[in-house]
């Protein structure tokens, strides 16, 4: 449930990507790992006060966490999956991601409030992790109307099921931290 809609989504968090790409005129071979997915369902967009955060995490054990944090004024709805590698999963709650935001980033363009650090706890997979947004803050992807959405690489430390972890993920954010 995305804020008492309901909400589907499907996601193969490591595909093998290969193909060419061509940029300027000159074509390059490519190949690497993608994360694929697909949400559908009603989302309530009349509502200025929603705003949800995605992080996809990749763990040194191979698991995959999709986390998710959607609020509006009404609700928060937190969780993670955890997707092992022999296709089993696992849901847990996570405190609320919101709670736990302690760097901001206001884009120039639409002037919305963005989060660029996070303390995500996820107590029953005994997981405690500081997450911070690497490269430029300014990641966000505006249109003409002035809506956006914060795509951007980030790196993750501390532990996951008691031991401790390093290692890269990447964050999506739709509306206004700042509410």
């Amino acid at each position: 449930m995305l804020l008492g809609d309901t909400q589907c989504e499907f996601a193969l968090p490591s595909m093998r990507t290969s193909g060419t790409l061509t940029l300027n005129g000159k074509t390059q071979k490519i190949s690497g790992e993608s994360w694929l997915d697909r949400q559908w369902g009603e989302t309530p967009v009349d509502d200025p006060t929603m705003r949800w955060t995605w992080m996809s995490v990749r763990l040194p054990n191979n698991d995959t966490l999709a986390l998710w944090d959607a609020v509006n004024s009404k609700s928060e709805n937190s969780w993670a999956t955890v997707l092992h590698p022999d296709g089993s999963y696992d849901l847990a709650a996570v405190k609320p991601l919101a709670g736990g935001v302690d760097r901001t980033w206001t884009s120039a363009k639409t002037g919305k409030t963005y989060a660029t650090g996070w303390h995500v706890e996820i107590p029953s997979l005994k997981t405690r992790l500081t997450v911070r947004v690497n490269g430029p803050e300014d990641q966000e992807a505006a249109d003409k109307a002035g809506d956006g959405v914060y795509e951007a690489p980030a790196v993750y430390t501390r532990v996951y099921e008691g031991k401790k972890v390093t290692g890269t993920n990447y964050t999506e954010q739709v509306g206004d931290w700042r509410h």
